[in-house]
């Protein structure tokens, strides 16, 4: 982004001559790094590695393999005509001639000139006679920093744990140096352990979080090493008060949810640990409230989220339990001001601050840079909503809130009020978006401070640093004063300790709240990368021909969530709308990824015959029915394409999600 601002600036002044130079600079810097992989094994991470530079998701080149035994690696690397160096180690009988067999080793990589050298699965022990002749040397080690070294390290953390002397194990990326398993860290990730895991399990669980771990690494070193290549303005969508959105394509959106704090409409301070900890609360609360209404949740990590991408809805979906607020929009604000009738509901005489509603009220506002309180007729009228939709999004926001409260409780909180936004989705339909339920955007306090009118309620939310300007400022929105130490620290404690609270029955989640982890110095890019390549192996669109067969078609996205693949839907007729299918079709063929498409139609089906006969992807048919008669007709219907026309038809919409799996692996 840097360099194009500056691009962008000699632009205006004409001077083009030096804008070409920056041009220049810019390619010669990025160029594609070359990758010298040194392995010893199977060679999934190999493996990896190359479907990660195939997919475009790392701008490198493996310009050697080497193997120091016979092994599958070299296999691998033959298959994709990859250079290779079979250099098998010996039996060492001394220091010297392992020293001279590195020395030899280093001679044979330095021919292929590597940036980087990455050790992936390399089962011997590297000394300074190697190490000293490339800057960059990675390893992949199954444990965390400073706890299990060497070849056992899995073993060791499996016995570890069933001794009580661990929570929980992981994996790192680390370079190099002389001592084993000890230089500095580049990606660490943590992996669950449970009592009922066997050592085979946890070995799997290790070996799954390995490849994430690995392609972050590379891309981390890539990114250092094209450090003035921030972003581009294809991707970035726009930066808020506390998030940063980039389009990834594929209908996404990345999230970063940074440690800023924001109140009364402007930045106020820092908070550590704050953006990781949004992200966890938005998690929990979008995958446990989604039977309300879908959500743009797809996957999370750190402090980055990727989410569908959808049209937004300008408004902010207040709903309040209690008479309270600090904000020129809040109930209590207004009722203090002596006003009786507040976003349309009346108010009576005498009631206090803190005072619990006889119910819950909706209290709407604009989605501006200056929120304004905004009635359901007004909605209606300035077209924001359509009344049919006013009451979905009224209906789904009350029942959240419901829903919230009793969670909530069960934490020993209240959840006072709180804002929900929602937005439009490719087809059209209404879902959740944003975050939900978190210390940003609800207010929360103790139960144990209730009746709330006779104390000030102890606050676990960003209400302290609003409490604070309230009592330091003339004027909150104008005043801009800093934010004592000390107030930012019991923000950041009220964050963690209402994240530890929601992740109550899951202690791992709870002990990676404050561990140091390589995913929050995360580029942006790194975070799409591993979400592109590991949680998004290729694209599904499901296709019916009617909003009748909506619940099957759900049952298949359903199915297809559960094995972490994302799919789109669209409703179209193939009859009454070919052209509409057909060019969703093309726009879906454009993308450069694996993709299958899934058409629910039954009857005549001329939604299979047309994606089949226009795509250049795999399309399964999966009908819907409603017994055994209706099943005959509409699998027959799906078996008779015509020649050059291929539908595969399974009937089980868990098989559906299988057999995609399988396309995928």
């Amino acid at each position: 982004m840097l360099i194009i601002n500056i691009m962008e600036k000699y632009l205006k002044k004409n001077n083009r001559y030096k804008c070409i130079k920056i041009y220049v600079v810019i390619h010669l810097y990025m160029k594609v790094l070359q990758l010298a992989v040194l392995a010893s094994g199977k060679g999934s991470n190999l493996l990896a590695i190359i479907k990660a530079i195939e997919n475009g998701i790392l701008p490198c080149k493996i310009c050697v393999v080497c193997t120091n035994k016979k092994c599958s690696a070299h296999d691998i690397a033959v298959k994709y005509q990859i250079p290779t160096i079979q250099s098998i180690s010996p039996e060492f009988k001394n220091k010297s001639e392992r020293e001279k067999y590195d020395e030899d080793l280093a001679g044979l990589l330095k021919e292929a000139n590597p940036d980087i050298v990455v050790l992936a699965g390399w089962m011997h022990i590297l000394s300074s006679k190697f190490i000293d002749n490339f800057r960059h040397i990675i390893n992949l080690h199954p444990a965390l920093s400073n706890t299990f070294k060497g070849a056992n390290a899995i073993e060791d953390a499996f016995t570890a744990y069933h001794s009580g002397k661990i929570k929980y194990s992981g994996v790192m990326v680390h370079r190099v140096i002389p001592r084993i398993d000890s230089g500095p860290v580049i990606s660490e990730m943590i992996v669950p352990m449970s009592p009922t895991d066997t050592l085979e399990v946890f070995t799997e669980n290790i070996k799954a979080h390995e490849k994430t771990c690995l392609i972050s690494a590379i891309a981390t070193l890539v990114g250092e090493h094209n450090k003035f290549i921030v972003n581009s303005r294809k991707s970035f969508v726009y930066e808020g008060k506390v998030r940063t959105v980039r389009d990834i394509g594929y209908n996404c959106l990345l999230l970063e949810a940074s440690d800023r704090l924001s109140a009364f409409n402007s930045h106020r301070c820092i908070v550590p640990n704050k953006g990781r900890c949004l992200n966890m609360m938005s998690e929990w609360w979008l995958k446990n409230t989604s039977h309300i209404i879908p959500n743009h949740y797809l996957w999370s990590c750190g402090k980055y989220m990727v989410v569908k991408k959808t049209t937004p809805i300008k408004l902010e979906v207040i709903v309040r339990g209690y008479l309270t607020g600090s904000s020129s929009t809040s109930v209590w604000k207004m009722y203090a001001a002596g006003q009786r009738n507040i976003y349309g509901y009346d108010f009576e005489d005498g009631m206090k601050q803190h005072q619990k509603l006889e119910n819950p009220i909706i209290t709407p506002t604009t989605k501006d840079d200056d929120d304004q309180p905004i009635t359901e007729k007004e909605i209606i009228e300035q077209g924001l909503l359509s009344k049919k939709d006013w009451e979905l999004v009224s209906k789904a926001a009350m029942e959240l809130y419901k829903y919230g409260v009793e969670e909530s409780k069960k934490k020993g909180l209240c959840l006072v009020d709180t804002k929900y936004e929602f937005g439009r989705d490719v087809n059209g339909n209404i879902i959740l978006i944003d975050e939900v339920h978190t210390c940003d955007s609800s207010r929360y306090w103790y139960i144990q401070d209730e009746p709330y009118t006779e104390v000030s309620p102890k606050k676990i939310d960003k209400d302290m640093v609003r409490d604070w300007l309230q009592h330091n400022c003339a004027d909150v929105y104008k005043d801009s004063p800093a934010i004592p130490k000390d107030v930012v620290k019991n923000v950041t404690n009220a964050y963690v300790e209402y994240t530890k609270l929601l992740f109550s029955d899951d202690p791992s989640r709870q002990n990676s709240i404050t561990l140091s982890q390589t995913s929050d110095t995360w580029t942006w890019e790194t975070a799409k990368n591993i979400y592109l390549n590991y949680y998004k192996n290729g694209i599904v669109c499901i296709v019916a021909g009617s909003t009748k067969d909506e619940a099957h078609v759900n049952k298949i996205a359903r199915c297809l969530a559960d094995v972490n693949i994302y799919s789109s839907i669209l409703y179209c007729s193939a009859h009454k709308n070919t052209k509409k299918v057909i060019n969703y079709i093309e726009k879906h063929d454009s993308y450069d990824r694996k993709m299958v498409w899934v058409t629910v139609a039954g009857r005549s089906n001329a939604l299979s015959g047309v994606v089949a006969a226009n795509s250049r992807h795999p399309v399964i048919g999966c009908p819907p029915f409603a017994d055994k008669d209706d099943m005959m007709v509409n699998i027959n219907s799906t078996l008779q394409c015509p020649s050059n026309v291929p539908v595969m038809t399974i009937l089980e919409p868990g098989n559906v999600a299988l057999a995609i799996s399988k396309i995928f692996s």
